[in-house]
């Protein structure tokens, strides 16, 4: 996402965005194939979307084996 991209969807009525995480980086990578730096990119867009007044739901999938990695 890009400031501007976010600024359009604004404009045109969007309020909220929703995303789910399956944990860390690493669990991320072993449950959906993101590389580390895709999660840094998806945390970056959520705080973009935050910052920009869009209002942010974070899912998250817990399971016995990503319950201990819980990131505030």
């Amino acid at each position: 996402l890009t400031p501007a991209l976010v600024d359009e969807l604004l404009a045109h009525g969007l309020k909220q965005v929703q995303i789910t995480l399956f944990g860390t980086a690493a669990e991320q990578e072993f449950y959906n194939r993101n590389t580390a730096d895709e999660y840094e990119r998806i945390k970056a867009n959520v705080r973009l979307c935050a910052d920009r007044g869009l209002r942010v739901q974070i899912n998250n999938v817990l399971a016995r084996d990503t319950m201990h990695s819980m990131e505030a």
